[in-house]
């Protein structure tokens, strides 16, 4: 049988809501799964591909065949035009509706029996074994820090998620001054001498990429604050859409970017249409209370 080479010629969060889907196909699949991406290898150590540098095919090819390979397309852009349910959607809603399309191109070419039917859409959250990966800085943390604890991927985004591309350090510092024994940690460092205020990378230690660790750090945070991009992403595990306990906060232009729109999970999933730093500060001062008052 042929192998598979799935890939994507976008970004960390593009592989990332990919992960369900190939994971099955990894993991059953006679022949070689590979997966061809400009993204660190680590996002998928957990998963049985054989990472790979991208193939010479352009990004809106959806199949190309070789006598030995299938090479699929896994970037929601080159799907758009189907027709799709929930088209134009950087969703997991589109993406269930993708991959149906994906499977049934796979199943055609190669007779094998690819299927998402018999699953709901939320069952195809990303989630990672943890135990693939080190955590023991972010646990040591974890335990050495106990309090509440907000999550700030203040990081810029790459696809033009929101208007505002900043690191909201006035306002996270603010919060900060309020809530001194509240842990305020950010993904991109600010400028401020308050001691609660902490970068990812002082926790988790490690000078490459860190998204994994970082999604393993959310699953101790009560509310997570971001643009729809990288860390904030990934902090969008299952597990943590699934903790009625946390609140999930994102901004910017499209509603259609939060990646659980529409899904019926468990944990508080707002998003806010991007009107401007003052409203942005306002809606955080008022969840910061919340959880506070609770």
């Amino acid at each position: 049988m042929k192998s598979i080479f799935f890939f994507n010629h976008y970004h960390n969060g593009d592989i990332y809501h990919s992960r369900a889907f190939i994971k099955p196909v990894a993991e059953s699949h006679e022949s070689d799964v590979f997966y061809g991406t400009r993204c660190p290898d680590i996002i998928l150590k957990d998963i049985p591909v054989k990472t790979a540098h991208l193939p010479q095919l352009h990004d809106k090819v959806q199949f190309h065949e070789t006598p030995d390979m299938l090479f699929v397309n896994t970037w929601i852009g080159s799907w758009f035009d189907k027709g799709l349910p929930n088209t134009n959607e950087c969703t997991l809603r589109f993406a269930y509706e993708m991959w149906k399309h994906i499977y049934d191109g796979i199943n055609e070419r190669l007779n094998t029996n690819y299927s998402v039917e018999v699953y709901k859409q939320e069952d195809y959250l990303p989630e990672f074994d943890y135990t693939q990966f080190d955590t023991s800085n972010v646990s040591k943390w974890v335990e050495s820090n106990s309090g509440k604890k907000i999550l700030f991927c203040n990081s810029p985004v790459h696809s033009g998620q929101c208007d505002y591309n900043g690191d909201m350090a006035y306002i996270i510092e603010e919060q900060a001054k309020k809530y001194p024994d509240t842990h305020f940690i950010v993904t991109n460092p600010i400028n401020s001498d308050l001691t609660n205020i902490v970068t990812t990378d002082s926790i988790t230690k490690r000078e490459t990429c860190d998204l994994v660790e970082i999604s393993y750090l959310a699953q101790s945070c009560d509310l997570i604050v971001g643009r729809n991009s990288g860390p904030f992403c990934f902090s969008s595990t299952k597990k943590n859409l699934m903790n009625e306990t946390k609140t999930f906060y994102s901004f910017g232009i499209r509603e259609t970017d939060n990646f659980a729109h529409g899904l019926e999970v468990k944990a508080k999933n707002i998003f806010k249409y991007y009107t401007g730093f003052q409203d942005l500060q306002d809606d955080i001062k008022e969840l910061t209370n919340e959880l506070h008052s609770s």
